[in-house]
């Protein structure tokens, strides 16, 4: 499966990243951090911005990436 967001290089699948170690090397920590990341912000567990605002306009606005 490959991640929908933009940061993801396309062709690159979850399972190569974990068949790189699972975040081993420094290139596939920063995506795993960052799926992790996205993925808590889609399930509301974070807000989405950098300065708390968890409304879904700021997310949808851009403002996610502050």
């Amino acid at each position: 499966m490959e991640p929908d967001y933009e940061f993801w290089p396309d062709g690159c699948s979850i399972r190569a990243v974990d068949d790189c170690g699972g975040g081993a090397c420094e290139y596939c920590q920063r995506l795993l951090d960052e799926l992790a990341e996205r993925e808590a912000v889609a399930a509301g567990q974070e807000p989405a911005t950098a300065d708390g605002d968890a409304s879904l306009a700021a997310f949808a606005a851009g403002q996610a990436d502050d």
